[in-house]
């Protein structure tokens, strides 16, 4: 929990600290008092910085017009997108209400859904999903093929297809280790693979052969698709990184 760097009270932070705007006040009149006493001009440093703070007038606890000016503050998609200053963008809006923001997560949606449309038909052709077996070499204490005794080894494993997480799954997002494996030997060890390229990639892209194989071998087509979630094939579910 933080706590306000002057007083040590949790709640506000030294911009609102109510005890720090009464110090101020009492420098203010001391200033004040110090001038009226000496008839000569004294530093006027915390009148300035109370009247800045609260917009009164530390003597007559009056407001003074144009004392206290409300920030402008830009809508952050904005100034990451068209530049800090610009006047026509993001001053009337912050971040959440931005309907250039809006716009571009319409369209994304647009996007990742019909992409989700072909991935998933391959991820149908291919019985790619949970439940699916595949083997895969893996590091760890395995049990010695000759003595029986487990030593570190990298050793082929048979895994099963416990979770998908589906929503970092899309365009954006390929190449990633999205799947979680569990060995079936010793259902204690999991890992995290990637989807088979067949199913991830459309097999007619530019470039296709240079993909990087996802280095398992897929035992079973039998895997299910269950467990997408409701609105995902119409490009709900997608966790992407904002470019702003």
């Amino acid at each position: 929990m933080r706590h306000c760097r002057v007083c040590y009270q949790v709640g506000h932070n030294k911009r609102t600290c109510p005890r720090f705007t009464e110090r101020l006040k009492e420098r203010a009149l001391r200033e004040i008092e110090a001038e009226a006493a000496s008839g000569e001009s004294e530093s006027t440093y915390n009148r300035d910085a109370y009247t800045k703070r609260t917009g009164l007038d530390a003597a007559t606890g009056e407001k003074i017009a144009g004392a206290k000016r409300k920030q402008k503050r830009q809508c952050t998609w904005c100034k990451n997108r068209h530049g800090q200053w610009q006047e026509d963008h993001g001053w009337d809006h912050n971040r959440r209400t931005c309907q250039d923001r809006k716009d571009w997560h319409s369209e994304l949606v647009g996007d990742v859904a019909n992409w989700r449309g072909e991935f998933l038909e391959r991820m149908k052709s291919h019985g790619f999903g949970v439940g699916t077996l595949i083997k895969k070499k893996s590091y760890g204490y395995w049990p010695d093929p000759d003595t029986g005794e487990d030593r570190y080894q990298n050793a082929e494993r048979v895994m099963i297809v416990t979770k998908i997480h589906w929503d970092r799954v899309h365009q954006h997002n390929r190449s990633e280790t999205v799947v979680t494996v569990q060995d079936v030997g010793r259902p204690t060890e999991h890992n995290a693979v990637r989807i088979p390229k067949e199913v991830e990639y459309d097999g007619e892209e530019e470039n296709y052969d240079r993909f990087w194989d996802t280095g398992y071998e897929v035992l079973n087509g039998s895997g299910s698709q269950a467990t997408i979630p409701a609105g995902w094939v119409d490009g709900q579910h997608a966790t992407v990184d904002e470019p702003y």
